[in-house]
């Protein structure tokens, strides 16, 4: 595992693999996710897909409870451009 993310009560909300046999980053979000935290989870997995050379990220939602739709505005127009700026041209 590169990283696991933790909030506030101690309960791990992310955690973000590299599969190197798939060339992808494997997020696993699981849980309510905040703002901030999907704001942070999604910040922490740029580092990975860049040091990887990584085109490829597989974002997991089966675990999350709840809505995060609070957070698809900045994803769409902060994060997405930087993601796609260092190489990454599949999300699924």
């Amino acid at each position: 595992m590169l990283a696991e993310l933790v909030n506030g009560f101690g309960k791990t909300y992310l955690t973000i693999d590299y599969d190197a046999a798939n060339n992808w980053v494997y997020n696993n979000w699981i849980g309510y996710q905040t703002y901030v935290g999907v704001i942070a989870g999604a910040d922490a997995c740029l580092p990975p897909l860049r040091e990887n050379h990584c085109a490829y990220l597989l974002n997991d939602n089966r675990q999350v409870v709840g809505p995060w739709d609070h957070a698809v505005q900045w994803i769409a127009t902060d994060w997405a451009p930087r993601a796609a700026g260092q190489g990454l041209t599949h999300f699924a």
